[in-house]
């Protein structure tokens, strides 16, 4: 809750500010690591009277709400905590103060820090807290958490140069924890100066996580458009709290260390990972400091390109430095398949093998994400992976991730309920932002759950899945039209596993929707691989919208059947099914896979009326003589619209840009 004040208010109010101290103006953007001036570790001015002139301006964190995006900073306001006439500063080398991630500390009351990931932590008693900071002369971004809710946590624009800022103002008088994470590194260290408390002080700190981790890597790990859908290389929307770096640590209780930058490589890797600033060799850090229980290793996109016998030698290089550094530490090798057919993570495992250490592991999680750059739901996906990986091989508990995984898993879609939302406002489901899709929250009019999605006006929808060759995929799903006249089209295609690929093979379905909640199906098998580096290794299902149509999607599963499974029969139609008019049931529906019309899956373009038709609507006969509504005459067209992430990404159509490749 913010306190709106008058002007002559905010006077009142500066009169109780940071008094007892000097300070340098907004307008000094000198050394970031110079020790202020202030006499002691903690000063308290309970003099209202008093003006102070010298004071800091102070900047406000845009407020968030739980479960919707906060990537929408606002601008400055000169507003300070209202709700104590009590103010009290303290200074970095207060021993309240905890701090996680790699900080310098070698001036006590000038720390700093480089590497995206690093957090201050405090609990405090009293109803707001300030922070003086200094990123130099580049803008960085930090997340503020209150009270351990990551979901209404609000992100602070750090501008160049000495400045203060509202982390959180309005709070009920009472303790408090805050969390200040610094998101970015776009330039420079950002140095921490002081806390201006409007309360009592700071109480004894959290405690400290129980397990390390030390992650490593490159665009990914540094939160490369996280929190976007469509590859935004701006600092506005980079992040490391909500990575997946963050998310695992957070899983398993453990303080991390996040090294990592856009264009690294396996041998660029060597020669940072040993500094406090990424940028400064002079700046060592001593691995002592921080022995991690684990390394992950996640490197190789920009490795693409190199001959196998270079990247297989850069990746032994690498791991054999990491051991020298962490010599306790499990050590796992992470990274996806599918930039091309050669790149570091398909040699992971022999590296493995050829070093022989029994510390030392690789997993892979799947590229499924058309984009350069992962956002927060896809982090999510990948850290159920790592996740899952590091409880069998380690055998630690982990408790459940705080950021929805875009990964569907078990031959399933994520999220077909549309239930779960990322902290950013995606849902697992391409493109949230688009102003012809729409979440809509109301168990009133969603099938199933508290919550569906509405498309409109030829609005899309798709998400890629992991499969295999000769698979039988069938989609479940409810639709609901506005009138006889919306349309939707439902599209199944298979790609490799390859970044940018085009569909190997398909199938689509355009039916006519009524205006109740009615159950469709889709179903088609995956091609047979016919030559390397083809192999299928995506199904991605698109839902799209007519282009005058409005359309409710809701209760989504995806069957997978490994082969060998009886093949349909080409004349039997799906029973008549009647739709509930009371509390719904789950929203799904199993084929029987012996009599439902087949599709061999080998084309895109198929007509219904052809005798090859796979997708009726649940509880419609498709005769001429049938009442309600039945499939189009033609469902074939062509395979609804997709980004194909070259307007968007930043990169020439020739995907030749030396951070990638």
């Amino acid at each position: 809750m913010r306190l709106h004040v008058s002007s002559t208010a905010l006077l009142m109010t500066l009169g109780f500010g940071i008094t007892a101290c000097s300070d340098t103006p907004k307008s000094d953007t000198g050394d970031t690591r110079s020790t202020p001036t202030d006499a002691t570790s903690t000063q308290t001015d309970t003099s209202p009277d008093l003006t102070d002139t010298g004071a800091d301006t102070a900047t406000t964190a845009t407020t968030g709400t739980t479960g919707t995006a906060d990537t929408a900073d606002t601008g400055p306001t000169t507003s300070l905590p209202t709700t104590t006439d009590v103010r009290t500063l303290v200074m970095p080398s207060d021993p309240n103060i905890l701090y996680l991630g790699r900080w310098d500390h070698s001036e006590p009351d000038a720390p700093w820090c480089g590497w995206q990931g690093c957090s201050i932590v405090v609990n405090f008693e009293g109803t707001g807290l300030q922070a003086t900071l200094n990123p130099g002369s580049n803008t960085e971004f930090f997340r503020v958490i209150v009270d351990d809710d990551p979901h209404a946590s609000t992100r602070l624009e750090v501008s160049p140069g000495r400045e203060t800022y509202d982390l959180i103002d309005g709070l009920p008088y009472r303790a408090h924890k805050v969390e200040l994470v610094k998101e970015t590194y776009l330039g420079e260290p950002t140095t921490f100066q002081r806390f201006g408390i409007a309360g009592m002080g700071l109480l004894p700190p959290p405690e400290r996580p129980a397990r390390r981790m030390l992650f490593v890597g490159d665009q990914t790990l540094a939160g490369y458009s996280l929190e976007h859908e469509r590859n935004d290389l701006s600092g506005s929307v980079r992040g490391s709290h909500f990575g997946y770096a963050g998310i695992v640590s957070r899983s398993f209780d453990a303080e991390y260390h996040n090294i990592s930058f856009g264009d690294a490589t396996l041998s660029s890797m060597l020669d940072r990972l040993g500094r406090t600033d990424r940028d400064d060799e002079d700046s060592i850090w001593d691995p002592a400091e921080f022995q991690a229980d684990v390394v992950v290793v996640h490197l190789g996109a920009n490795d693409v390109g190199q001959i196998q016998d270079d990247i297989v030698s850069d990746y032994r290089e690498l791991v054999v430095a990491m051991r020298e550094r962490q010599p306790d530490a499990h050590i796992v090798l992470y990274n996806a398949w599918g930039w091309n057919e050669a790149e570091p993570a398909q040699y992971a495992e022999s590296v493995v093998s050829f070093i022989g250490d029994e510390a030392l592991s690789s997993v892979q999680f799947p590229w499924l994400f058309e984009q350069f750059h992962a956002c927060e739901y896809d982090h999510g996906g990948m850290a159920v992976g790592l996740t899952e990986h590091l409880s069998e091989e380690l055998g630690w508990d982990a408790e459940p991730a705080d950021v929805m995984s875009g990964f569907g898993e078990a031959g399933n879609v994520a999220n077909g309920g549309f239930e779960e939302v990322a902290p950013f406002g995606g849902f697992g489901w391409r493109y949230n932002e688009e102003p012809e899709v729409a979440r809509v929250e109301d168990e009133t009019q969603a099938w199933e759950g508290a919550s569906l999605v509405h498309l409109s006006s030829g609005g899309t929808i798709h998400q890629p899945n992991p499969v295999d060759e000769q698979q039988l995929v069938t989609l479940n799903l409810w639709l609901r039209g506005t009138s006889e006249s919306d349309e939707v089209t439902v599209t199944i295609d298979f790609r490799p596993g390859v970044f940018g690929a085009e569909p190997l093979a398909g199938h689509s379905e355009t039916w006519s929707v009524s205006s109740v909640w009615q159950p469709y199906f889709v179903q088609t098998t995956s091609p047979s691989n016919v030559d390397i580096g083809i192999d299928v290794a995506q199904t991605r299902v698109t839902i799209q919208a007519g282009a005058t149509s409005e359309i409710d999607v809701d209760g989504l599963e995806m069957i997978i059947i490994d082969a060998p499974f009886t093949t349909p029969t080409t004349t039997t139609t799906p029973t008549t099914t009647t739709t509930p008019t009371t509390t719904p049931d789950t929203g799904t529906w199993t084929p029987d896979t012996g009599a439902v019309p087949f599709d061999s899956g080998f084309i895109l373009d198929t007509d219904s009326a052809s005798g090859d038709d796979t997708s009726v609507p649940m509880g419609m006969d498709s005769g001429a003589g049938d009442s309600g509504p039945s499939p189009s005459a033609d469902s074939a067209g062509e395979p609804s619209p997709e980004d194909s992430g070259e307007e968007d990404s930043g990169y020439g159509a020739d995907m030749t840009d030396s951070s990638f490749f």
